[in-house]
């Protein structure tokens, strides 16, 4: 995967929480988090040939590799804000959930999984945030409300 492949996902993430107001639910949980020691970010409706890809752990935990930090640099963006905690990461898909051809990264501080199916029926964790890059919910409304109605009923932060 290309270097702009790789940080789209983790840089629309930090960059959504570098602007999320200090009174929003988001700010709440990633707060609570930090407090706990442990994030769980669920990423949503993924392609499994971008997503899981995507670089992740080292932008949200590091260490990050001089590309990584111009980008965070250049763009005023935390460098891996979450390094002293565990970071959780959930892959969710059905439509485009081919087979993975990488492993579910796992190391002290970082964990990453795969649930394949409709979220609702494929994951039973409470996520601290729910993430949904290019989910397509356009396409397939009829499979995505009952998803974003269990989220909100959850009080999850959802960044779109």
């Amino acid at each position: 995967q290309t270097e702009a492949i790789q940080a789209a996902g983790p840089l629309t993430f930090l960059n959504v929480l570098t602007h999320a107001g200090a009174n929003t639910e988001l700010h709440s949980r990633v707060q609570a988090a930090r407090a706990t020691g442990k994030l769980t970010l669920h990423v949503i409706g993924i392609n499994t040939q971008l997503e899981p890809h995507m670089a992740w752990k080292r932008y949200l935990c590091g260490p990050l590799r001089e590309p990584e930090q111009r980008l965070v640099t250049a763009f005023n963006l935390p460098e891996a804000p979450f390094s002293n905690i565990h970071v959780s990461l959930v892959f969710n898909g059905f439509g485009h959930f081919a087979d993975i051809t990488k492993h579910p990264e796992q190391s002290i501080g970082y964990s990453e999984t795969y649930a394949k199916g409709l979220y609702t029926n494929a994951v039973s964790t409470r996520p601290d945030v729910a993430f949904f890059m290019n989910p397509g919910f356009a396409s397939e409304p009829e499979l995505w409300w009952p998803v974003l109605c269990h989220l909100h009923a959850e009080r999850v932060p959802m960044i779109v």
